[in-house]
């Protein structure tokens, strides 16, 4: 125990933790429902956002075979279109390199 500086003991600060016991208990008051409904939204949420990004994705893929064939239809030669896919990969790789590089500096 502490004294003060008269030297006589200092009062126990053993105060009742009502507030942290009164909201320890607040989720146990509610319904099941309500406990649940934010879960359950969280969940079809997530699961609307992966659809429309694989719709997107989906999207992106068609249009790009329908390029690379019209491309192929307009050349004829397999080893041009080949090399511009190279060259494509190769542009797509750096700038995605520049990119991230100037987000770290910010």
């Amino acid at each position: 125990m502490t004294t003060n500086s008269y030297g006589s003991a200092l009062p126990t600060f053993d105060f009742p933790q009502t507030v942290a016991k009164a909201a320890r208990s607040a989720p146990r008051r509610m319904p099941m429902a309500a406990r649940l409904v934010p879960l359950a939204a969280a969940a079809g949420l997530a699961y609307y956002v992966g659809a429309q990004l694989s719709a997107q994705r989906d999207a992106r893929y068609a249009e790009t075979v329908s390029m690379m064939k019209a491309l192929e239809s307009a050349y004829g030669d397999r080893s041009s279109l080949q090399d511009l896919e190279a060259a494509s990969q190769a542009y797509s790789a750096t700038s995605a390199t520049r990119y991230t590089a100037t987000d770290a500096g910010r």
